[in-house]
């Protein structure tokens, strides 16, 4: 199963941060990491993670300017979504 998280930049970035965490222990879930330039300020300012140990959290980081990586370009393949 593939699932993406995205931090958006909301003082719920401690709540994604807490749902990866979780994640890590199935093996069978593939997460995919997305963080904008606002949530990585709220991460500094009110998380107690780094950048990239919040990265590390995750099986894939997107790099938000890179544009040729499957979640940006539409090849990632998903079942279903929520927001």
């Amino acid at each position: 199963m593939r699932l993406i998280v995205a931090i958006t930049g909301s003082s719920g970035a401690i709540l994604c941060i807490k749902t990866l965490v979780v994640l890590r222990n199935y093996e069978y879930i593939e997460t995919h990491l997305l963080i904008s330039r606002s949530a990585e300020k709220i991460i500094v300012l009110e998380a107690p993670y780094s950048i990239e140990n919040v990265k590390k959290l995750a099986n894939i980081c997107c790099d938000i300017d890179e544009l040729d990586v499957p979640l940006a370009s539409g090849s990632l393949v998903v079942r279903e979504t929520c927001s």
